[in-house]
């Protein structure tokens, strides 16, 4: 049994014998505790048998050398007494005789000598033997120690591991969980690499050795796995950007060596290096040497586990460690030497080749930030130097984006536009080519490059909301302010059906990919509020944390989003959610004429996007004449999720998940009276009467659509609905603190008070109001909202006239905003 946990690396269960696994007492953790003090106890025990056997050939060699030396003295004494100069003889004999002569004269003296010489070599043979026998008795009182010391002192281990006594035990023991040390190193990656040659060229047939070489990255990379997982939870930016912030939770440089001797023996050994190992086994007439599939998608999946953990800083890797043909692939590089990017048919072969081992790898791995930066913008850089219609296995791209996008810091690197590739320039280009290729997956693969900034942006880590602060700050830059870009972002050449089935032929990148655009979407959503703040000509990031975006590059990147309908959905609601709010901030914080224009200007933004966004879908089909009429329809009909939306209808995910960052650092804006959630909660709950259903099916000409506002075109609101929406969210403030109670709501009418999903009562929300359900409600909310007086802590401000000054603030920010950007689309469009 000690044979099998120490001389690969295996699976605990897998040893467990299934009399005992099936016992319903079985408790694995006990038997592992076990099994794991046994083998320690036993390694000590081996070792300690080893300093003995050692001890003994030491006694023996010593014994040995000292009785030659007593034979020599008994035989060749009179030589080393005539050296020594006990008998010197200044005139040498001149024969035999006389020699024998002069020694027999001093033999009484001669055998004096002799037995001093020999107490001197048993003297110094007792010595030797002695220092041995210490040194064999201190070892053994350290294997005391260590037992004492139990199986869970790590250098013991270490050092067991190292000796050659625990093997593989600890690993397969305790699992990676416990960051055991594993026995490989340089030298054993060298010998690996060779063996495993030989079986890719069939020289030698799968044998116990070619799945001890796998076992032995697999324990790497289950160490490294874990390791990982640790950093994942740990806080991880808080340390000197300079200075690894991983350096406690590395692998062992000897697991590294292991790793970077393994790769540079087949990169050496084999045609084409690492990425050529399909060339070994495979032709055109089909798999050689014996393989078969499934091996080779064991062994490749284990090879690209390697190349992640290989590269990646966080683990004590680097991206210079790998291997050459790789680097060159991820770089896509040209000839050797760095001369320029390679041909992009040559770049796509080996891109697939190293699809073919990273594909396969563990989907919980991730490669480093270099490795993974570089190879994504690659793609994106070789994307645009290929047309849409030029055959392409999208699919490799998508699966080798799906492994170069899992780490954050290179995907904050590339979106904060930091990140230098050693061949191409300008990040911005690189996302151009992601966001405008005709993904299979609708852009799917390329939304990991962004789906850590909302998360990120809600953190309540200081530094991880600022690189998301600046990631997104320069994302929304990247992509809006280069008109040439701007033009390959609109019009991808790449046709693309309307609700109606009408093929727009040059279809946006969001319609293209409309996965793209919806976490394009939950970056909006993040930094909501800062759409609407009142912005300078540069990109910047504000002393409160906000985002400081310049109009004409915000109204492009909403024109950008807003072509995907289920993305506006989310957006309008979420304005609509901070319409509501913005109320209840305003009379708590003093700042309802601020509140107003943010909220107006960042409505405006939306509803001009929504309406170009109109225009775009309608330029190639119709001429001038129809162009205006078309884009309401369009409006009405095939982005008819957007203008529900408009309305406050969704009973979609809740704000709070969105983020609303920047909302909390400005003012404390999240931070008072009612929150996010329940002005949701009271939206949802207005939404839920039949009779607003009847709105759904209003068309072009029925004025109660929230699009049909007295012929104008692309607006979400008029000043009606905003008294409106204001007097009811300032009944709701006065009910939420006390300073009117419900049931002088409900005297008022019973259909001004709607219960949430908790039973609670509360104030109607807007929808069944304005939308014509509920037009009898318009007097009573007006009565009661006179009728109460002076608000509380607005210094005589009475709630009819901060209604009054809200609504006025809020629809002369509006028509100023819209107004403006009117005319930069019509202009834009020839209208």
């Amino acid at each position: 049994m000690r044979s099998v946990f120490t001389t690969m690396a295996i699976q605990f269960s897998d040893v467990v014998r299934d009399d005992i696994s099936a016992e319903a007492d079985y408790d694995e953790s006990k038997w592992q505790e076990a099994s794991w003090v046994l083998s320690f106890g036993a390694a000590i025990a081996d070792s300690w048998a080893d300093e003995v056997e050692e001890y003994e050939d030491k006694a023996a060699e010593i014994l040995a050398e000292y009785t030659a030396q007593l034979n020599d003295l008994r035989q060749n004494g009179y030589l080393e007494y005539a050296q020594v100069g006990q008998q010197c003889l200044v005139d040498p004999p001149t024969g035999y005789e006389r020699f024998t002569t002069s020694l027999l004269d001093d033999l009484e003296q001669f055998n004096s000598w002799r037995d001093d010489r020999a107490r001197q070599i048993i003297s110094q043979y007792q010595g030797k033997v002695k220092e041995a026998k210490d040194a064999l008795v201190e070892v053994g009182e350290e294997c005391v120690r260590k037992l004492q010391r139990g199986p869970d002192h790590d250098l013991t281990v270490r050092q067991l591991v190292d000796s050659g006594h625990l093997g593989w035990a600890a690993f397969n023991i305790q699992g990676p969980a416990a960051d055991p040390p594993l026995p490989v190193n340089a030298d054993y990656g060298t010998r690996a690499a060779a063996d495993l040659h030989e079986y890719l060229s069939g020289e030698r047939p799968l044998d116990d050795r070619y799945h001890e070489i796998l076992a032995a990255v697999l324990a790497v990379s289950a160490k490294a796995k874990y390791l990982q997982s640790e950093d994942d939870q740990m806080s991880r930016h808080d340390a000197d950007p300079n200075v690894s912030r991983y350096l406690d939770n590395n692998l062992r440089s000897a697991e590294i060596l292991f790793l970077e001797s393994f790769y540079a023996g087949i990169e050496d050994s084999v045609d084409g290096g690492v990425l050529g190992m399909h060339s070994e086994v495979w032709d055109v007439t089909g798999l050689k040497h014996g393989w078969e599939h499934d091996q080779l998608e064991g062994l490749f999946g284990v090879m690209g586990n390697g190349l992640l953990v290989l590269s990646n800083e966080e683990l004590g890797g680097s991206y210079v460690y790998l291997p050459e043909s790789v680097r060159n692939t991820v770089e896509s590089q040209g000839a050797p030497g760095g001369s320029g990017p390679s041909d992009y048919r040559d770049w796509v072969h080996d891109a697939t080749m190293l699809n073919g081992l990273l594909g396969r790898a563990d989907t919980d791995l991730r490669g480093g930030q270099e490795f993974s930066a570089n190879l994504t913008t690659s793609i994106g850089h070789n994307l645009n130097r290929i047309d849409n219609d030029v055959p392409l296995n999208g699919e490799t791209m998508a699966s080798l984006l799906d492994v170069s996008t899992r780490n954050d810091d290179a995907n904050y690197r590339i979106l904060s536009d930091q990140h230098d590739h050693p061949v191409f320039d300008q990040n911005a280009n690189a996302l151009k080519g992601l966001f405008t290729f005709d993904w299979k997956d609708d852009g799917e693969a390329v939304s990991g490059l962004l789906d850590w900034i909302p998360d990120a942006a809600a953190s309540d880590d200081e530094s991880a909301r600022d690189r998301a602060g600046e990631a997104a700050l320069e994302l929304i830059r990247m992509i809006t302010v280069n008109d040439d870009r701007n033009d390959a972002l609109l019009h991808t050449g790449i046709a693309v059906p309307d609700d109606d089935g009408v093929l727009q032929p040059d279809a946006s990148f969001a319609r293209v990919n409309p996965e793209i655009a919806s976490h394009l979407g939950d970056v909006a959503l993040a930094y909501l509020y800062d759409f609407g703040l009142e912005g300078t000509s540069n990109f910047e990031i504000n002393s409160d944390g906000t985002l400081n975006i310049p109009t004409n590059e915000r109204h492009q990147f909403l024109r950008y989003v807003m072509a995907d309908g289920d993305t506006a959905v989310r957006l309008y609601h979420g304005v609509n959610v901070l319409d509501a709010y913005g109320v209840h901030h305003g009379l708590t914080e003093n700042d309802a004429l601020g509140v107003a224009d943010a909220n107006a200007t960042l409505r405006a933004h939306l509803d001009s996007a929504l309406f170009e966004e109109a225009l775009d879908r309608t330029e190639a089909l119709y001429d001038e004449a129809q162009r205006e009429e078309k884009a309401r329809q369009v409006m009405f009909n095939n982005i008819r999720t957007a203008i529900y939306a408009s309305t406050g209808y969704l009973t979609g995910p809740n704000p709070a998940s969105w983020g609303f960052a920047t909302a909390r650092v400005a003012g404390g804006f999240l931070g008072a009276g009612a929150t996010l959630q329940e002005i949701e909660q009271r939206i949802l709950a207005g939404v839920q009467n039949p009779e607003y259903e009847d709105v759904f099916d209003a068309g072009p000409d029925d004025e109660r659509h929230p699009f049909h506002i007295d012929g104008n075109t692309g607006r979400s609101y008029d000043a009606s609905r905003v008294d409106v929406r204001v007097e009811l969210e300032v009944l709701d403030y006065l009910v939420r603190t006390g300073d009117m109670d419900i049931e002088t709501v409900r005297d008022a009418n019973e259909d001004l008070v709607v219960r949430n999903d908790e039973g609670e009562e509360m104030v109607v929300s807007f929808q069944e109001v304005e939308m014509g359900a509920r037009r009898e409600l318009l007097t009573p909310v007006r009565d009661l909202v006179r009728g109460a007086g002076e608000l509380p802590g607005q210094s005589g401000l009475e709630a009819i006239e901060f209604t009054g000054d809200y609504s006025s603030a809020y629809n002369n920010r509006y028509e100023s905003i819209h107004r403006s950007l009117d005319g930069l689309i019509r202009s834009r469009h020839e209208l």
